[in-house]
């Protein structure tokens, strides 16, 4: 499974998603909300032309079948004809074998975003990106 979208759809997404919230918390919500933002502005975040991947998933009976890479190349063609010129994605900065998998894809680390919640609790992130505008 892989879910992904350009930077046209992310914003109709944020307002959708945040509808959802709100109908499933309630006015909780408003709690989170400097969390919520916070994490919004940098997972995720999206500049024109830039196809965002933020899901990717294969069952683990299936893993190291070349299904993981066959979703990204599919994402990447479906990108291009959007004339998308960049893929992106954030991968949890602990998560070694994804980023080995995604720098063989030829996506490159160019950011890493610091998450504090509460407690001593942070997520920390890697931006990768993959210029697809040549290819």
């Amino acid at each position: 499974m892989i879910l992904g979208y350009d930077w046209k759809i992310k914003k109709r997404e944020n307002l959708r998603t945040g509808l959802l919230l709100f109908r499933s918390v309630g006015i909780s919500i408003l709690n989170k909300l400097p969390l919520l933002l916070r994490f919004n502005s940098t997972v995720g975040s999206l500049c024109e032309g830039e196809y965002y991947i933020s899901n990717v998933a294969v069952y683990p009976q299936y893993r190291g079948m070349g299904i993981g890479k066959r979703l990204l190349l599919e994402a990447e063609y479906e990108a291009r004809r959007f004339k998308v010129g960049r893929m992106v994605l954030d991968v949890e900065k602990e998560n070694i074998r994804a980023i080995n998998f995604y720098r063989r894809l030829g996506y490159e680390i160019i950011g890493e975003y610091i998450i504090p919640l509460k407690g001593s609790k942070t997520l920390r992130f890697y931006r990768m990106s993959k210029d697809i505008s040549k290819n």
